[in-house]
């Protein structure tokens, strides 16, 4: 499984964020090929938001205003009381005494849409006026 997304220190004094295409690490993919990334802050001033979007619940598919020949880089997260969360770390309460570390939801990501979905062995999610928050960046 490859890095799609890195956004950090990358060593070297090397502060970035990198997308990637699908099959390409955004951690060791050439930032000067955009046939391997398709965003870097250290090449792109800027990035085209293609689509954007909000989910109020898990299993919701919601379509991209356009189609895309691969499964777009998506970059989303989690609003939960006013907080915008990317890459959520949480401890999640669970069954019998159970807890869940770490993020207790993924994205499906196709050409045409975007799917959030329960990680965790039991339903986890904050209703309200809680959403998922998502943009298409190329």
């Amino acid at each position: 499984m490859t890095r799609r997304m890195v956004l950090g220190n990358l060593g070297g004094g090397v502060v970035d964020l990198r997308i990637s295409r699908p099959g390409v690490d955004a951690m060791t993919g050439d930032i000067n090929d955009r046939n391997q990334i398709s965003f870097s802050m250290l090449r792109d001033a800027y990035g085209r938001v293609a689509a954007a979007g909000e989910i109020f619940g898990l299993q919701q598919w919601v379509n991209f205003s356009e189609t895309f020949a691969a499964p777009p880089p998506v970059v989303w997260g989690t609003q939960i009381d006013g907080r915008f969360r990317v890459g959520d770390y949480v401890r999640v309460p669970g069954n019998s005494g159970r807890y869940q570390d770490g993020s207790p939801y993924l994205a499906v990501v196709t050409t045409s849409g975007i799917c959030i979905q329960n990680t965790a062995d039991f339903p986890y999610w904050v209703p309200g006026t809680n959403k998922f928050t998502f943009m298409v960046v190329l």
